[in-house]
């Protein structure tokens, strides 16, 4: 453990401290609350992604992505609001947004990375196993690490210390050592507080809990496995390991008895994760 960050850093890290800092963009911050409103039209979500040039080209890339195996461009704002629904751009619209904040720095890049991987391989992988909340799990693995971002806000080069010196099995103990909480706690505290749905709350603070979920006495999988294997998967993406040895590590976990999934289908599932998430960049 870093004595820098042992010595620095306050203790206890609180909801008002949170609440203060900017997590959320302000288009995402409106995004949001036009998800909320029952009354919002698909014209006010257009104009509302339309103001963020950068925002904009990035749902549409997402839309061009191969995971909506489009037969034709999708051109413009409407068109992709037309063809995926109103929820499942909010859903983009909201993801990106906050995506664009973490890549202000070169860990912020690292951090982006890791999250899109496992948004796109829990979403394949929801699919797979036929789990109907498939855009909440792609929101889910996409957010997973919020609290990492939160915490790198309050703490700053404390926290980014700890995340070069710990490894990732050791930091949710640390952090609930020195700041009351660790980071998917947090995430989901955040998460809860911005109404999101129950699923994508519970997936970003059980996503630690592989070993517990993958228990097969639990039965069919949920949306807590499949972000907890996305995100060990992803992990292994990011450090070099192929698909295929990827695929297989899957495919030879305990968590495995739950999927169900054999070792071709999973070889396609992170061949088509990795085309989803460079489709993203």
């Amino acid at each position: 453990m870093s004595s820098t960050v042992a010595t620095s850093s306050p203790r206890q890290i609180t909801m008002e401290q949170i609440e203060r800092l900017e997590i959320f963009p302000r288009t995402a911050v409106r995004v949001q609350e036009i998800a909320q409103d029952p009354q919002a039209t698909f014209d006010a979500l257009e104009r509302c992604v339309a103001m963020d040039q950068v925002l904009g080209a990035r749902v549409l890339r997402v839309a061009n992505s191969p995971y909506y195996r489009v037969s034709r461009e999708i051109g413009t704002l409407g068109h992709a609001i037309s063809l995926m629904g109103f929820r499942e751009v909010q859903r983009i619209a909201l993801t990106v947004a906050l995506l664009s904040k973490m890549e202000t720095s070169a860990l912020g890049e690292v951090l982006w990375q890791h999250a899109v991987q496992t948004g796109c391989v829990a979403r394949r992988m929801a699919r797979a196993v036929g789990l109907a909340e498939a855009g909440d799990v792609f929101v889910a693995g996409v957010l997973h690490d919020l609290g990492k971002l939160v915490l790198l806000q309050v703490y700053e080069q404390d926290y980014e210390v700890l995340l070069q010196d710990e490894p990732t099995e050791r930091l949710p103990l640390i952090e609930a050592e020195l700041f009351g909480v660790d980071h998917a706690a947090l995430g989901a505290m955040v998460l809860e507080r911005w109404r999101l749905p129950r699923v994508t709350v519970r997936s970003v603070q059980n996503h630690h809990q592989l070993s517990t979920l993958s228990d097969p006495a639990l039965g069919r999988p949920n949306a807590d496995l499949v972000v907890a294997v996305a995100d060990e998967a992803s992990h292994l993406l990011q450090d070099g390991v192929s698909d295929g040895a990827t695929a297989r590590w899957v495919c030879h976990h305990a968590a495995n008895a739950r999927l169900g999934l054999d070792e071709e289908a999973l070889t396609q599932l992170v061949a088509d994760s990795r085309a989803d998430w460079l489709a993203m960049r």
